[in-house]
């Protein structure tokens, strides 16, 4: 698997979770989720990371 497809846009995680893209970024400001940043606007989830959350249960 490439690098890439191992990383999470917001809007993935988005349509990944079945919420609003607003809902991502405020659960980021909420200190819920912990985006990798790869540079100034460019923000992504590890796919692994992703799925320990939704093994523990996904941030409410």
């Amino acid at each position: 698997m490439s690098s890439i497809a191992q990383n999470l846009t917001r809007s993935d995680l988005a349509t990944r979770w079945g919420v609003h893209l607003i809902t991502i970024k405020r659960w980021e400001k909420a200190g819920r989720l912990s985006p990798k940043r790869l540079g100034p606007r460019t923000i992504r989830y590890p796919l692994a990371y992703i799925e320990q959350l939704e093994a523990d249960g996904i941030p409410s």
